[in-house]
């Protein structure tokens, strides 16, 4: 009868939490900008979602509990029910402003690391409006958006000097095909990387730098540091 009890509450306890985790879902516009704002994958997401009976079903842990929470702001037994349902949760997203703050490359690739005359520092950080941050970045925590001014006119054509771009820097691997900061031969660069069968293209936007190839050895010594989400023009116009 004890063993029975013990169970029971144990299932209402994991229901409690996909229940929790349906609530904080809601209130993204989609599930993907929700598994990007705690950093976990939207399969796992997904699954974790499902109604104990469909097959795939994942219970949410005790450490999911704790990083959900951890990542959202949110207070310690939110997740199981602990806080009453009537107290005003605000998750971390959800605060008055969402801050940019520059992307030092030279901490990002290490000692050794040549970062040549690609980037520049010309704002040490930017505030946003949550929704225009939400827009912008697509739910994705401020911890994990760097930015920095490009310098140099090997990307020409998608952006230009002195433009600002916005790099997630907890995409560490090839994500598909983008704009990639990475490290390659102790030099740090940008460029456009395209996989090409079994080769990774490695591409300057500016027609007059050639392409380079790296077949699937060569790709190991290939380390990134970031995926550019948005770029920003910082053209100036002078009116006196």
């Amino acid at each position: 009868m004890v063993d029975y009890v013990a169970m029971t509450i144990e299932i209402d306890l994991y229901e409690t939490r996909r229940m929790k985790l349906l609530e904080l879902v809601s209130g993204y516009e989609t599930q993907e900008e929700f598994s990007r704002a705690i950093g976990k994958d939207k399969s796992y997401v997904s699954r974790m979602l499902y109604p104990p009976n469909k097959a795939g079903h994942k219970r949410i842990g005790d450490k999911m509990v704790q990083a959900i929470q951890k990542a959202l702001d949110l207070p310690q037994g939110w997740m199981d029910g602990v806080i009453g349902i009537d107290a005003k949760i605000e998750p971390k997203r959800n605060s008055q402003y969402y801050k940019v703050e520059v992307f030092d490359v030279q901490a990002s690739a290490g000692r050794g690391i040549m970062v040549r005359d690609e980037f520049i520092e010309t704002i040490r950080s930017i505030e946003y409006t949550c929704k225009e941050a939400r827009s912008l970045f697509g739910g994705r925590p401020s911890d994990h958006v760097r930015m920095i001014a490009v310098n140099g006119d090997s990307m020409s054509g998608t952006f230009e000097t002195r433009d600002q771009i916005f790099v997630d820097i907890s995409v560490n691997c090839f994500d598909g095909d983008g704009i990639y900061i990475f490290v390659l031969g102790n030099q740090l660069y940008i460029k456009r990387l395209q996989l090409q069968y079994k080769k990774l293209a490695i591409i300057s936007d500016n027609k007059k730098y050639e392409t380079w190839y790296l077949d699937e050895e060569s790709v190991s010594d290939l380390f990134i540091q970031g995926k550019v989400l948005v770029s920003q023009s910082r053209a100036y116009k002078f009116h006196c």
